[in-house]
């Protein structure tokens, strides 16, 4: 009998034991899940298919590896053409330019070449984008000519397919992305006429209307030209070509607050005119245009743009207030290739669940990432970062209901232990609400009860230290 409840007693404790690793290995697992590790994310960069000049694709990635970056996006030009006409003849008239891009050096080239560096190289995560002028303008300037806003630039994130560069809808790609229009071709019907009932002058009413034809080519329906300023439709239209593709794209801002004014043209001067490239800050397209992802705030975007109640806090208050459907995250952009800064001096600290493709780019979707500008010897860090707010823990990018006191604490360090002056600056609702100072390693401390007249509101760090060293965190929402 003593037997029996030894043996009964052994599988009871058996049958526990069993439970309790399957329930050890559940909350191993959920803490896993929730818990977030960070990844180097370097964006805008430029490669040979932007420019001979520029480094091969492959000579990037060995760069990135002894740089420990773990993903980046290469943004060539998608397409980098002019046209310059004589009106009313332009698309009978004119001069054509088109530079080094992905769209003339060959789509299917380009993708095939990133798919086989990805399988070389799959320590780091390789995203496929552009850089897109979306449209430009001729004016004049006395004798002078000058092309307007073409560098009025976006950048897009996740371009994988042909079909993605091709539908592009922007000026010099108008064969490929627009809608045929069949009443474009109308002078064939005059010409028609012209034969079948016209007995003088046919051949000069033929040739008129041919001309006519030659300057309704390409024959599609064409939203804007390259000789008036349509604002921000070009820009629009591009926006919602993107958010076609719902959730696996992503499209910015790039470089707002940069002005750009030279005479360095795409076009040779000529012995009577000059012709000038002309491109003011255009962040207040921003404020007009909507549902794109964000903006570069490092380095041509933190001035204006980020700067404390500039347009990115009323960006982000309009969509507190209902007025937009999504928010704006800002990005650190290095635009390697088209400058002399190396490719690790910005980066985007990205928090994700797994170190994979669709991870990095569901948390740059949702903002969960900080912003950086570094120098060549040192990294500025935020460690150990919480926001809580009661009992509740987030991240940048994510929403949480009031409930208490909101604590927000961190550590500033530099990666080779660097003694700097600091500066700490939480933005609430586009309000500096605190300034804190100190010297690295420095940890922070800071408690607010969020008593605004704003049922949804936002909290961000902005951190200084020795040039050019920054941080801009993307928001953290708060709800009431």
């Amino acid at each position: 009998m003593n037997n029996l409840v030894l043996i009964g007693c052994y599988m009871i404790w058996k049958d526990y034991m069993k439970l309790y690793k399957i329930y050890f290995l559940l909350i191993l697992w959920f803490g896993n899940l929730f818990s977030y590790q960070k990844v180097s994310f370097v964006f805008h960069v430029h490669s040979n298919y932007s420019s001979d000049t520029n480094p091969s694709i492959e000579e990037i990635l060995q760069d990135c590896i002894k740089y420990d970056i773990d993903s980046i996006c290469l943004t060539d030009h998608a397409i980098a053409k002019t046209e310059f006409g004589i009106k009313p003849f332009h698309r009978l008239l004119k001069k054509t330019v088109e530079y080094k891009s992905i769209l003339k050096s060959g789509v299917k080239k380009y993708l095939e070449e990133i798919n086989f560096l990805s399988k070389k190289y799959p320590q780091i995560i390789i995203f496929s984008g552009a850089e897109v002028a979306a449209a430009y303008y001729w004016t004049r300037d006395k004798i002078n000519f000058v092309l307007n806003n073409y560098h009025k630039h976006m950048l897009v994130v996740g371009f994988e397919d042909e079909q993605d560069f091709y539908k592009l809808p922007v000026l010099g790609n108008e064969i490929r992305s627009e809608k045929f229009n069949f009443f474009s071709l109308w002078p064939i019907l005059g010409i028609l006429y012209v034969l079948s009932f016209v007995k003088r002058n046919k051949k000069v009413f033929i040739i008129v209307f041919l001309l006519i034809l030659i300057m309704n080519y390409p024959f599609k329906y064409l939203s804007y030209d390259g000789y008036n300023d349509y604002n921000e439709i070009p820009y629009q239209s591009l926006i919602n070509y993107i958010n076609k593709f719902k959730d696996n794209k992503l499209i910015i801002w790039a470089h707002p607050d940069a002005p750009n004014w030279t005479d360095v043209s795409l076009l040779k001067d000529y012995k009577l005119f000059k012709i000038f490239t002309k491109t003011d800050k255009y962040y207040n397209s921003l404020l007009k245009t909507v549902n794109y992802d964000g903006f570069s705030i490092f380095a041509e975007g933190y001035k204006e743009t980020g700067k404390i109640n500039g347009v990115w806090d009323n960006l982000l208050l309009e969509y507190c207030m209902g007025q937009r459907d999504k928010p704006v995250w800002c990005f650190s952009e290095v635009d390697y290739g088209e400058n002399s800064d190396e490719i690790y001096v910005r980066k985007n600290i990205v928090y994700v669940e797994h170190k994979k493709k669709d991870s990095i780019l569901n948390s740059l979707k949702k903002g969960k990432f900080y912003s950086l500008w570094r120098e060549k010897d040192r990294e500025i860090i935020l460690e150990n970062f919480e926001f809580r707010c009661g009992s509740k823990k987030v991240i940048f990018g994510e929403e949480v209901d009031v409930e208490g006191k909101i604590n927000i604490s961190g550590e500033i360090i530099f990666s080779d232990n660097s003694v700097f002056p600091i500066k700490i600056d939480i933005i609430k609702n586009g309000v500096l609400i605190k300034t804190i100072e100190g010297k690295t390693p420095y940890k922070f401390n800071f408690e607010d009860i969020y008593l605004e007249d704003m049922k949804k509101g936002y909290y961000r760090i902005f951190i200084e230290s020795k040039y050019p060293n920054k941080i801009a965190t993307n928001p953290i929402f708060v709800k009431k």
